[in-house]
Parts: C-alpha cells; sequence; structure tokens
C-alpha cells in the first residue's frame, strides 16, 4: 500500500528521491571525514607531546649540565607519575635505559632502540600490551656537553627522551 501511496504523487516521489539522496550523501561524506578527524586528533596529541617533552627536555638538559643526576632521575619519576602518561625513561644511543619512572627498568636494553635524529611519535603497545602514544627525543650533542659526551662528530646524540602516553584518553574522544 505505501508504494501505491508513493507512486500516485509526483510531489511524494521528489521528496522521497530528495530525501534518500540526502541520507545516502550524509553518510559518504561522515564515512570520509571520520578518519580524517582520527588522523587531526592524532596530530593535535603528538604536537601536545612534543611540546611537553621540550620543555622536559630542556629542565633535563640543565639537570645534565649540573650533574645533577638524582635530581634528573627524580624530575623522571615525578614525570611519569602524572595523569595521562604511563612511562618516562632516558636510554643511551645503544638504547640501555640509564633513568625511568618504572621500576627494573634501569640497566634493561631496548629490543629496537630508536636511531632517529628527529623527534617522531607514534601508537604502539607497550610491554604491559596496553596501547600508548609513544614520544621520542633525542637529545643532541651540543658544546657544553662535549666535556662528559666527548665530541660532536663522534656522538651526535646524547640520549634518547622517551614519553608514553595513555592512549585510551585519545582514542575515547574519537
Amino acid at each position: 500500500m505505501s508504494i501505491h501511496w508513493l507512486a500516485n504523487s509526483l510531489n511524494r516521489k521528489f521528496i522521497f528521491g530528495t530525501t534518500t539522496g540526502l541520507v545516502l550523501s550524509s553518510l559518504l561524506f561522515l564515512l570520509l571525514y571520520l578518519p580524517l578527524y582520527q588522523a587531526e586528533l592524532a596530530d593535535e596529541r603528538a604536537r601536545a607531546a612534543w611540546e611537553i617533552n621540550s620543555l622536559l627536555q630542556t629542565s633535563l638538559e640543565n639537570a645534565m649540565l649540573k650533574r645533577d643526576l638524582p635530581g634528573l632521575s627524580d624530575m623522571v619519576d615525578r614525570l611519569g607519575q602524572q595523569e595521562g602518561i604511563a612511562s618516562v625513561f632516558i636510554t643511551n644511543p645503544a638504547g640501555e635505559i640509564r633513568f625511568t619512572s618504572q621500576v627494573g627498568m634501569t640497566g634493561q636494553k631496548l629490543p629496537r632502540p630508536y636511531t632517529g635524529k628527529t623527534p617522531s611519535s607514534q601508537f604502539i603497545e607497550n610491554a604491559q600490551g596496553e596501547e600508548v602514544l609513544r614520544s621520542i627525543n633525542p637529545v643532541t650533542n651540543k658544546p657544553p656537553c662535549v666535556e662528559c659526551h666527548g665530541p660532536v662528530t663522534d656522538n651526535p646524540v646524547n640520549g634518547i627522551l622517551y614519553v608514553d602516553y595513555v592512549a585510551a584518553p585519545l582514542r575515547n574522544q574519537v
């Protein structure tokens, strides 16, 4: 009966066709927009992580220049306890963990140490099986660091700062 009702009026056919077209095009745009929105949220989170890491890196470099290793260790511990952060650790260029917010990780070696020279952020699964946004910042050798770390040409990177942000809030926001 409803097909007969629709077939009897040109106006009803037009309304039905227009409504169907709007619904289908809305769904199509939603399907195209959703991955772009997710990528934008991930990029924004990575940018925020980079800004926090830059500030932390400056503080850590200052502590290292003053040779305040207990202060550096304490700073890493306290940052690792912040809400939204799963862990923080600093490795040497070979991937050996030198400072960490996680008990028992000091001295362990990463299976795949970061070898890049520029900051990086990526979603990974950590050793506990949790998804995290890992922000990686190489700490480059600078003239004030040469006294302890040797010439910049021989040792371009002094260490690598890793900050693992809990990914669940970002995924929930999406």
